[in-house]
């Protein structure tokens, strides 16, 4: 195994790693949720900045993720979202 897979995953076992999800529509946003929950750093991206603002303000707009979730999570800094795509850098 070469050294920057096993730098990864070890980032990922211990949640170390940062995860950037793109588009966060009915799907996105979900996954974003789950990965924040397992204890991951999430980093939202999204041209939409109503739903960007939506987010930062901790209110959900997809009824699958309940806004106190969300909120809590953007409250403790697990979960970020931008327009800006060149975080991904």
């Amino acid at each position: 195994m070469n050294h920057e897979r096993e730098i990864l995953l070890e980032n990922i076992k211990s949640r170390q790693a940062k995860v950037a999800i793109l588009g966060l529509g009915y799907v996105g946003l979900p996954l974003a949720t789950v990965f924040a929950d397992a204890g991951f750093s999430v980093i939202g991206i999204d041209p939409d900045e109503r739903k960007v603002e939506s987010i930062l303000s901790g209110v959900s707009y997809i009824k699958d993720v309940p806004t106190e979730v969300l909120a809590s999570y953007v409250k403790a800094g697990r979960f970020q979202a931008t327009t800006d795509f060149s975080v991904l850098k």
